[in-house]
């Protein structure tokens, strides 16, 4: 430990005693690291998102991920893929990667593909829903290629 320059030193109990040294040191926790892509289905003025229901971030609205999607490669397309971002919390670094998809001519919406716990909210409300703040980033990032008139 470094006694000498902690400012609790004088009123340290393991140092009066002179076990300082004996104190296990708190090891670091090793950080786990994970990629997600996300789908951000778009449907007229309306896109898919998922209330977390449990875990950290309990109660939160997230962008699913394309894996929940059933039948994302046959109904949808990929328009424009956003910029990436990092969700940090606690042991956790996950890098988001996300993806502006849009129905393929012809498909139209079904509620099989939409995963329990999701729901199309309307995209002029998403900056009134609870979110995650690397959501909430890649929110303003959809919210801006959408205002320059993106093709989704």
């Amino acid at each position: 430990p470094k006694c000498g320059s902690c400012p609790l030193a004088e009123h340290c109990r393991a140092r009066l005693e002179g076990v300082q040294e004996s104190i296990p040191r708190r090891r670091r926790q090793e950080v786990i690291q994970k990629k997600t892509k996300l789908a951000i289905l778009i449907d007229g003025e309306k896109i898919l998102m998922r209330k977390k229901t449990d875990g950290i971030g309990k109660g939160l609205w997230v962008f699913p991920s394309e894996s929940e999607i059933g039948n994302l490669e046959t109904d949808w397309e990929v328009t424009v893929d956003l910029p990436q971002q990092t969700h940090s919390y606690t042991r956790y670094r996950e890098l988001l990667l996300p993806r502006i998809f849009r129905h393929k001519p012809g498909k139209k919406s079904s509620r099989e593909m939409i995963p329990e716990g999701s729901e199309f909210q309307l995209i002029a409300e998403l900056g009134e829903l609870p979110m995650p703040t690397a959501y909430r980033r890649i929110t303003q990032e959809l919210i801006e290629a959408l205002k320059n008139n993106i093709k989704y």
